[in-house]
């Protein structure tokens, strides 16, 4: 079952038998890479956190 749609390391964590093994995952630069926002949806992104930063200081 994936929650997402895409996993951003090489080895995700995935449950076996019921259970998720207890480790840290290491991003993948590469994985990253492609599931990175477009520049249109980051910059509405950074305008909402601004908006928001605004209102709650």
């Amino acid at each position: 079952m994936h929650l997402l749609a895409a996993d951003v390391v090489a080895d995700p964590l995935l449950p076996v038998n019921g259970q998720i093994e207890v480790r840290r995952p290491v991003p993948d630069p590469a994985l990253l890479a492609a599931a990175a926002a477009d520049e249109s949806t980051s910059h509405r992104w950074r305008e909402r956190l601004t908006t928001v930063e605004a209102v709650t200081s």
